[in-house]
């Protein structure tokens, strides 16, 4: 399908091919990874987020919550995550 061609959505909605690659961080400003790939759950969708050493970690993608800015332009994803809790 030609991107002209796709549905217009909301300014807080976005199609995955458009943010994958993107840099995803946390609001301390640490590199969590790139993302890599999206999945659904149901009740949300999970981001797969490649780190260092090629580890994998899910977060997902719930705005307001979780995902607090999308940077289409500067191709970076902020997100309110700590892996510790």
């Amino acid at each position: 399908i030609d991107r002209e061609e796709l549905p217009e959505i909301s300014s807080d909605s976005y199609y995955w091919t458009d943010l994958l690659g993107f840099e995803v961080r946390t609001e301390a400003n640490e590199c969590i990874g790139l993302l890599d790939s999206f999945f659904e759950t149901g009740s949300n969708d999970v981001m797969v987020i490649v780190g260092e050493n090629n580890s994998r970690k899910l977060v997902p993608f719930i705005n307001i919550d979780v995902v607090k800015n999308v940077d289409i332009e500067s191709k970076v994803i902020i997100v309110n995550w700590n892996e510790e809790e």
